[in-house]
């Protein structure tokens, strides 16, 4: 049996959680050529570095979503959307809101 067979076989055989999808092998990969490139070792972040770095990362706006005066109390979103003479926007699921159950 050639190598490529054996490993074929053991990643079908493989239960689906444990399977890596391309885009998790290769940002893994990408992480280790960094680490190896950088020699290996993880230099530690001050508190201004990370402050620095927490800063361009962040968004200088809110997303529209983040804007909207959510509630969770059904009660209090339906007298709101009576007085306001608005649609009530009900979100109900089961599993996660990216379908990655």
């Amino acid at each position: 049996m050639q190598g490529a067979d054996v490993g074929a076989r053991v990643y079908r055989l493989a239960p689906a959680s444990s399977r890596y999808t391309p885009a998790m092998r290769s940002l893994a990969t990408c992480v280790l050529a960094l680490l190896v490139q950088a020699g290996g070792g993880v230099l530690p972040l001050g508190p201004e570095e990370f402050r620095s770095i927490h800063d361009r990362l962040t968004p200088e706006t809110k997303e529209l979503w983040e804007q909207v005066p959510w509630t969770i109390d059904m009660l209090k979103a339906r007298t709101k959307a009576q007085e306001t003479k608005k649609p009530i926007f009900l979100w109900a699921m089961n599993g996660h809101p990216l379908g990655c159950t």
